[in-house]
């Protein structure tokens, strides 16, 4: 007997429909998995028969079964077959008749003892549902709340195999028609910019970044601030609009992430990975082609601390997705790409023991480790900073007792304004960081005297064509924070106290 369910995969980014084909023969008892599928998929024969003897049912001992991942072609990977297969095993045998399993979409991990076990990419698996018109999805309870971020699915949670039998055999039961609301915690020990005492012109900085999702690159020994600074720059950012929170959504789904964005739906990402991480880590990969940490900082933050720590073939490697906005991983079965648009913030310190240039401790360093340390941080990667910073520690004796600064709600009501202002006035659908030529050639066409600015300071700033673009969009940003139509020389010239030349900045050494 012939049994089939639809159920879905992953491809990258996407999902893609996949049917479990059950056909049983007299035979020797056996069971057989084919259509491409993964070690994780080849155990849960053993699973499946567990769950299904554990939750009062036995196959027969005279029948050999073969199921199939149709279509044959497209490589299988995951657990969440284990329901619809255990399902069509008790469907083709004969132990449970459902009334219809036509338009119904399956997925689950079992354990052995018959329990629904959640698994990853619900959110796109439950796009792919709604897109193709089915009755009902069922789905581990625990992945309920991720399937209702799609409204209008029938959903059907189910905490065992012998809950989802109950199910199946009652046709009027069609699931409950997704609804969801994203709830948000407020965190009271969020940290806050007025924290920080001093870095007058470090916070102003960040602040431009955050206005226009510029790259930036503080540089100082330890204890000037560059963490705490860069720590609290997730409290100025607006909020996610609700397409954005849906593209990130997509993302920590794939990964499997969906609890860390609970609670923090409309929050921009932050991430902040150690120096440690891997290659496969930071960009994406592995053996299953999940999202590294610069697709789960999509619209938001990836802050690299002591970036001349991290594997230069890592470092390298963001070179593309910082351009781009987007990350490419090709493997032999298939390429995937993800989106990647981040803000990197990143620290360094100015040499291996940190204290070159510190007004009162000396540098303990020998000329040849301060270039071994430096030489990590290219000039490509650092040609791609907006913003390049070097901080000095604040003076003990007036360390406590500078007032405190403006909080993060202000100045995140200010980086707000700078984009309805972008929206409604300029009519602008990308920010700042990422103008094109096309838009960086009219701000020049529309300022005489900024062209003149620029050519008059260029040839000693040794700035190169992307940098000198750079500094340009910072400039627009700064007009943006002061409501103007037209990038003005003085915000030129504000922007350039951002962009250290290269002469100046450690990695030269």
């Amino acid at each position: 007997m012939l049994t089939q369910i639809q159920s879905a995969t992953l491809g990258g980014f996407e999902a893609k429909r996949i049917d479990v084909e059950v056909d049983s023969r007299r035979g020797l008892p056996g069971l057989s998995i084919v259509g491409l599928p993964d070690a994780a998929i080849r155990e849960s024969r053993d699973r499946v028969l567990a769950a299904v003897k554990n939750s009062g049912y036995e196959l027969p001992m005279n029948q050999f079964f073969t199921i199939n991942l149709a279509p044959a072609d497209i490589r299988k990977n995951g657990t969440l077959y284990d329901l619809p297969m255990a399902l069509a095993l008790l469907q083709s045998t004969g132990q449970a008749d459902f009334p219809s399993l036509e338009g119904v979409m399956i997925i689950g991990e079992l354990g052995l003892g018959g329990d629904v076990k959640p698994v990853s990419g619900v959110l796109l698996m439950a796009m792919l549902a709604k897109e193709t018109g089915v009755k009902a999805l069922i789905l581990p309870s625990k992945n309920e709340h991720e399937a209702k971020m799609v409204q209008g699915l029938p959903i059907i949670s189910v905490t065992s195999l012998s809950d989802a039998i109950d199910k199946l055999m009652k046709p009027e039961v069609m699931g409950e028609v997704s609804s969801w609301q994203p709830i948000t915690k407020i965190d009271a020990s969020t940290v806050d910019f007025r924290d920080v005492r001093g870095q007058v012109l470090a916070k102003r900085a960040l602040e431009v970044a955050a206005a226009g999702g510029h790259n930036i690159l503080f540089i100082g020994p330890p204890g000037c601030g560059k963490s705490m600074l860069a720590s609290r720059v997730g409290s100025i950012l607006p909020h996610l609009s609700d397409s954005e929170m849906m593209e990130t959504a997509k993302i920590y789904s794939v990964a499997g992430k969906m609890s860390d964005r609970e609670g923090r739906w409309h929050e921009r990402p932050f991430r902040s990975p150690h120096h440690t991480t891997s290659y496969a880590g930071l960009i994406g990969g592995s053996a299953f082609s999940r999202p590294g940490e610069i697709s789960l900082a999509h619209r938001g933050v990836l802050f690299l601390d002591e970036l001349p720590e991290f594997s230069r073939l890592v470092l390298e490697s963001l070179r593309q997705p910082m351009e781009e906005g987007l990350v490419h991983i090709a493997r032999a079965q298939q390429t995937i790409t993800y989106p990647s648009q981040f803000m990197l913030v990143a620290s360094a310190n100015p040499c291996p023991c940190g204290y070159d240039g510190h007004p009162t401790i000396p540098c303990r360093c020998t000329l040849m480790n301060r270039q071994r340390y430096n030489i990590k941080l290219s000039g490509p990667l650092l040609d791609r900073f907006d913003m390049v910073l070097t901080l000095r520690p604040v003076p003990e004796k007036e360390l406590f007792r500078l007032p405190e600064g403006e909080s993060s709600q202000i100045i995140r009501e200010r980086v707000g304004r700078v984009s309805c202002f972008q929206q409604t006035h300029r009519k602008q659908t990308v920010q700042n960081a990422r103008l094109g030529s096309a838009e960086i050639q009219r701000e020049i066409d529309q300022s005489p005297n900024l062209y003149k600015e620029i050519i008059s300071r260029t040839p000693s700033l040794r700035l190169s064509a992307r940098q000198l673009h750079k500094m340009i969009r910072v400039a627009r940003t700064l007009a943006d924070l002061s409501g103007s139509s037209h990038v003005e020389v003085a915000h030129l010239l504000e922007a350039l106290q951002y962009r250290n030349r290269y002469h100046d900045i450690p990695a030269a050494c």
